[in-house]
């Protein structure tokens, strides 16, 4: 009897929901190929272990060539992360790299169910599986900063909601520590800390205008400013001093000059690694992504139907007829909700669309895509969104499986899209492509100087090799988009001389593709380097011309 009644309890359900959770991430992440961006961060923390001490720069990435003297490619955010997956690597390696997603899984989903759960558990539990769920794309990637981020900047709602909730002052000072640790591992905590601060700010104003509190209570804002700017003071003066920037490096974050203390804020927004224009135009010419103009309500909708779209790019200008309306619906039922906070009283409420709204915001005017760097302003629009609907379905008066029917629903259209092709191909490499950079990491380690330099794009070859390696960067991209699309050996030989190159890596798969790190055209290099005699063919690890290594012969 004891065993059928703790079953049908609520914590049973919480367990269980959190078993599915981790197991449903582990079970992916581990049969996934660490790829993409999260190489980077592997490949830092392989080498803070490695060498002794935390990595300062992109290893084995070179931004600029100058004289014989070498400048690698600077980190563009605080060290707070790398500090983390180095300590994590030295513990389990790459494994527990992987499986840090279905730990950062785990606890989005426990914290967006303590954040839900005076709502009632038949939102609380399906809202919090909804919101792994839509920001699953970002998670299967791993190591990433924005699991991190998000996990820290939930923790900080959650405290400042028991403060509402309490008015207890310990909680105000906790969620003070983790917004100041997001500020830690990007810049995006920042936001979010000006954010806080700025609501909190306008509430104790109220509650002391209104005399509900006295004039001393507001000692407790500041303590929690003080609190919130001390913890990630040391990380960002580093970071200035490493990238003379706390915003991205290299080159220069533009703000709208019409913002306030512009001119106070602008400079400090400016890297010390100079970016050259032609180099800078050569990217933004080859890039052909996140480049189309949003309005506002284009970002807006994008944010309204993210947990509908998933991973799909919320960011695009065009959808169908029926998505449009979708996003009406949407919208109307976020306005009802608003007036319903307004007449309640609900400060809570209101918190959180006030953060959801900053999160808009900042993703219009920075530019930022909303999928790859605002998982927590997606979370935030689910939170809300379920909050709004239960609303309208309990004045329908429609039962709680409607819920977990809404999120199974959703799960089954949209992940089907998602799962089925990450059983054979990782990212922007498949298990033969991962397969080949080993092989040829192994040769090169063998068989060639540590001082050589390679023309080669891709992580991989980075992470295996262990070898410098110039591509596209704001300082030499325009110089290395004529080596691989000039026609004329000549120029190309004298390009390729003048970063220095040694070698050059092949890769077929790269054909057509759009992007900074994957990019290889068809003609150019591709097409003349195998009858070259200006390059030697040292190593193809399938002997089918896929992957190759050539050596650069200037005489």
């Amino acid at each position: 009897m004891k065993i059928v009644k703790w079953i049908k309890s609520e914590k049973f359900l919480v367990i269980i929901g959190g078993l599915l959770v981790f197991s449903f991430y582990a079970l992916i992440t581990l049969n996934l190929n660490i790829h993409g961006d999260s190489k980077f961060h592997t490949q830092f923390a392989k080498e803070s272990v490695e060498s002794g001490f935390l990595v300062k720069n992109q290893p084995y990435r070179i931004y600029s060539i100058s004289n014989g003297q070498i400048s690698f490619e600077p980190i563009s955010y605080p060290l707070g992360s790398e500090a983390l997956f180095g300590s994590l690597y030295a513990i389990g390696g790459e494994t527990l790299l992987q499986l840090l997603s279905a730990i950062m899984a785990l606890g989005v989903y426990l914290l967006v169910y303590v954040l839900l759960r005076e709502f009632g558990k038949k939102v609380a539990l399906p809202t919090a599986i909804l919101s792994v769920l839509v920001v699953g794309e970002r998670l299967f990637m791993t190591p990433l900063l924005e699991p991190l981020l998000l996990i820290l900047l939930l923790g900080a709602v959650v405290c400042v909601k028991n403060f509402l909730r309490q008015n207890d002052k310990k909680q105000l000072y906790l969620a003070a520590l983790f917004v100041g640790a997001a500020t830690c591992i990007k810049q995006q905590g920042l936001v979010a800390l000006f954010a806080i601060a700025g609501f909190l700010t306008c509430f104790f104003v109220w509650k002391i205008a209104h005399k509900e509190w006295g004039l001393r209570k507001i000692s407790a804002l500041f303590i929690f400013i003080l609190i919130a700017f001390t913890v990630p003071a040391p990380s960002i003066a580093e970071q200035i001093h490493r990238t003379g920037t706390f915003a991205f490096a290299p080159g220069r974050t533009e703000l709208p000059s019409s913002m306030p203390f512009y001119n106070l804020v602008q400079p400090l927004l400016t890297s010390k690694f100079a970016v050259k224009p032609e180099a800078k135009a050569a990217i933004k010419e080859q890039v052909k992504y996140n480049q189309k103009k949003q309005s506002f309500t284009d970002k807006v909708r994008g944010f309204l139907l993210a947990p509908i779209l998933f991973y799909r790019s919320t960011d695009s200008g065009f959808l169908s007829s029926s998505y449009t309306m979708l996003f009406y619906g949407t919208l109307t039922l976020l306005l009802l909700f608003v007036i319903a906070l307004i007449r309640r009283g609900d400060v809570f409420g209101g918190f959180l669309v006030y953060l959801m709204i900053t999160e808009m915001l900042v993703s219009f005017t920075l530019k930022t895509p909303i999928t790859q760097y605002h998982t927590f302003g997606v979370i935030l629009v689910v939170m809300v969104l379920a909050l709004a609907l239960k609303n309208l379905l309990a004045l329908a008066k429609v039962p709680g499986i409607a819920y977990l029917l809404l999120a199974f629903g959703l799960f089954t259209f949209n992940y089907a899209d998602l799962l089925v092709p990450l059983w054979s191909s990782s990212g922007r490499e498949d298990g033969h492509s991962l397969t080949a950079y080993q092989r040829i990491g192994a040769y090169v380690q063998e068989s060639t100087p540590k001082s050589s330099i390679f023309l080669a794009p891709e992580t991989s070859f980075r992470y295996y090799a262990k070898r410098d390696t110039i591509w596209l960067t704001e300082d030499n991209a325009d110089v290395v988009m004529r080596i691989i699309t000039n026609p004329n050996p000549d120029n190309e030989l004298k390009d390729l001389r003048s970063l220095s190159v040694t070698h050059v890596v092949i890769n077929a798969s790269q054909l057509n593709r759009y992007g900074v790190n994957d990019y290889l055209p068809p003609d150019g290099l591709y097409a003349g380097i195998k009858n070259s005699p200006h390059f030697k063919k040292l190593y193809d690890p399938y002997g089918d011309g896929h992957f190759v290594i050539y050596e650069v012969r200037y005489e």
